[in-house]
């Protein structure tokens, strides 16, 4: 998967709506093993935690990139709030 660094720090909309569907195929796919490797017949429990481990970090990524974003002025509340001068 490409990264930002390689769209150079300011991906278009396309390559962010690309990066969401790559995420979300992942994601797909993941679930998928997981629901297999968390069987309790699954004989390598070692793989079942590196597979929930990765989703995970697919989600939160998912979560990091596409989620709900703040405007600017949200952002400047939310620093006043927390950080008042």
């Amino acid at each position: 998967m490409e990264t930002w660094k390689h769209w150079g720090g300011n991906p278009t909309p396309a390559q962010l709506q690309q990066h969401k569907a790559r995420l979300d195929t992942l994601i797909a796919f993941g679930e998928l093993l997981n629901l297999t490797t968390s069987s309790p017949v699954f004989p390598d429990k070692k793989i079942a935690e590196i597979v929930k481990a990765t989703l995970i970090m697919l989600k939160d990524d998912l979560s990091l990139w596409h989620g709900n974003q703040i405007t600017g002025a949200e952002a400047e509340v939310l620093l006043q709030q927390v950080f008042p001068e």
